[in-house]
C-alpha cells in the first residue's frame, strides 16, 4: 500500500479518513480500501478543479486501483452489502475502545452504503461528540477525563448505553445511569438531537405456541469484581452485569443463558428462551428471502419496546422480520458469558486454528471430530442455542441469491454478536449439520 502526498489546504476535511486509511494499510487493507474511497468522493465534491487538489486526488485515484488488484477476488471490495458489514463490524469494535479511537469518520464511510441506521448514527454523534470534549479540555488547559463523563445528562439525550463506574456498579442500575447527577470539572459540549427511524410493518403474527411466561423468577445476583487500577472493557461489562443482576430478578435479556431459560422458558421441554424461539422462528418464516436479514437494523426504539415486553414476561408480538433479526442479535450481544462458556472459548478456538480446510464448503478433517466433542461437553442450554442458530444460518446462506447474506457477510454479524473468531465461525457455519445436529434435540432441524 502506498502513501499519499501532503494533502492541500482545500481539501483539509478529508484528512481524517487518509489518516484511519494509512493507520489500518497492514492491518486491514479493506479498511484503508473504503476510506480513501470515500475521501476521494468526499475531497471531490470540496475541490477538483485547482492543480494541487487535482494532483492530490489522481494520486489517491491511482492509489485505489493499486490496492483493487492486489484485493482482487476480495468479497468486501465487491459486494457492497459485505463491504458495509466489514466496515460496521470494525467501526463498532473501536467504539468500545473510544478513549483511544475514534470510530465517528469510519462511520462517516458506511454512508457509501446508504442511509445509516439509527444506532450508528448515535454512535457517530457520540464518537464527534468525545473529540470535541476532549478539544475543548486541551484548549483550557485542562485533563480530559477517560470514559463517559459522570453525570452527563448529555449522553441521555444520544440514548447511549453508559457503563457504570465501578463505586457505583452495585448500587445503580444502567437503565437510571442517565438521571444521575455528578459535578464536572470540564466544559461539556451539547449534544445533538437522536433521530428517529422510520417504523416498517408487516402481517402480525400471534404469540409462540410454546411460550410460558411465569408469574415470578428468583434473583440471580452476581457479585462485582474489586476494580483494578487500570478498568478494561471487560472490566466496565462485567459491573453492568453485577448492577443488572442485583436491581432486577425478572429480566431475560443480558442476563446468563441459564437465567433467562429459567425465567422465559418454552413448555415443550426445549432448551431456549421463548423469545429466541419467537425470533428463529419469524424469520425462518417470513424473512428468508428478505434482502438484508439480519444486517438491516430495527429501529432501536421498536427494539427497546419489545426487549421491556420479553423482560416482563409479556407476550412478544412480532410484525416485522428485522425487528425479530435485531432483536435476537440484542439477546445474543446482551449475554454475560459467552455461548461457548468463558472457560472452554479458547479450548475450541485453538482446536479451529488448525483446521486445514479452509478453502473447503466443508470441514473434512479431524478438527471436526474435536470440536464435535468439545460441543458436547457445553451446556445443554448453551448446545441448543448453537443449533437453532447456525442451522437456522444455514437456511440463511441457503437464500443468499435474494436476501444477499452469504457466509462472509452473516458471518460479520454473527461474530459481532458472539464474539468468536471468523475462522470458527466459518467452521459452524458451513458444518453446523454435521456437529450439531445429531446431538441436538430432534426438533431443532425440524421447528426451523
Amino acid at each position: 500500500m502506498s502513501s499519499v502526498p501532503q494533502i492541500p489546504q482545500s481539501l483539509r476535511p478529508i484528512a481524517h479518513y487518509v489518516k484511519i486509511a494509512n493507520e489500518n494499510a497492514a492491518r486491514d487493507p479493506i479498511i484503508y480500501y473504503w476510506c480513501l474511497f470515500y475521501a476521494v468522493q468526499t475531497g471531490m465534491a470540496l475541490d477538483k478543479s485547482s492543480p494541487g487538489a487535482l494532483q492530490y486526488l489522481t494520486s489517491l485515484l491511482s492509489t485505489l486501483e493499486a490496492t483493487k488488484k492486489q484485493l482482487a477476488g476480495q468479497e468486501a471490495l465487491t459486494q457492497d452489502m459485505v463491504a458495509q458489514a466489514h466496515v460496521e463490524n470494525f467501526a463498532v469494535k473501536l467504539f468500545e475502545y473510544a478513549d483511544k479511537n475514534d470510530p465517528g469518520h469510519l462511520i462517516d464511510v458506511l454512508t457509501l452504503f446508504g442511509e445509516l441506521d439509527e444506532n450508528l448514527t448515535a454512535t457517530r454523534k457520540y464518537a464527534k461528540w468525545k473529540a470535541t470534549y476532549i478539544h475543548n479540555c486541551l484548549k483550557n488547559g485542562e485533563t480530559p477525563k477517560p470514559g463517559p463523563p459522570e453525570g452527563e445528562d448529555e449522553l441521555a439525550d444520544l440514548e447511549l448505553h453508559v457503563p457504570p463506574k465501578p463505586d457505583q456498579a452495585s448500587s445503580v442500575h444502567p437503565a437510571d445511569a442517565g438521571n444521575a447527577s455528578a459535578p464536572s470539572t470540564h466544559t461539556q459540549p451539547s449534544s445533538p438531537e437522536r433521530p428517529v427511524a422510520p417504523a416498517r410493518a408487516q402481517p402480525q403474527v400471534p404469540q409462540h405456541d410454546n411460550a410460558s411466561y411465569p408469574e415470578s423468577a428468583g434473583s440471580n445476583p452476581a457479585a462485582a469484581a474489586p476494580p483494578s487500577s487500570k478498568l478494561t472493557m471487560d472490566d466496565f461489562i462485567a459491573a453492568q452485569n453485577a448492577a443488572k443482576f442485583a436491581v432486577s430478578d425478572h429480566n431475560v435479556f443480558g442476563v446468563p443463558l441459564s437465567v433467562a431459560l429459567s425465567r422465559m422458558p418454552s413448555h415443550d421441554g426445549v432448551l431456549l428462551p421463548v423469545v429466541v424461539r419467537q425470533c428463529i422462528d419469524y424469520v425462518s418464516q417470513y424473512g428468508l428471502e428478505t434482502e438484508g436479514v439480519y444486517r438491516i437494523s430495527s429501529p432501536k426504539s421498536h427494539l427497546d419496546e419489545l426487549e421491556e415486553m420479553a423482560n416482563w414476561r409479556k407476550p412478544v408480538h412480532l410484525n416485522d422480520v428485522h425487528d425479530a433479526a435485531g432483536l435476537l442479535k440484542r439477546f445474543l450481544r446482551k449475554l454475560p458469558n459467552n455461548v461457548l462458556t468463558d472457560e472452554m472459548r479458547n479450548t475450541f478456538e485453538k482446536i479451529a486454528a488448525e483446521c486445514p480446510c479452509r478453502s473447503l464448503p466443508a470441514c473434512r478433517c479431524l478438527v471436526a471430530d474435536l470440536l464435535k466433542a468439545q460441543l458436547s461437553k457445553l451446556p445443554p442450554e448453551n448446545y441448543t442455542l448453537l443449533a437453532y442458530l447456525f442451522i437456522h444460518s444455514q437456511q440463511i446462506i441457503a437464500n443468499s441469491q435474494k436476501n444477499k447474506m452469504g457466509v462472509a457477510a452473516l458471518g460479520l454479524i454473527l461474530q459481532a454478536a458472539l464474539n468468536i473468531s471468523q475462522l470458527l465461525l466459518r467452521i459452524f457455519l458451513l458444518n453446523a449439520s454435521d456437529l450439531l445436529s445429531q446431538n441436538s434435540d430432534c426438533s431443532v432441524c425440524a421447528c426451523i
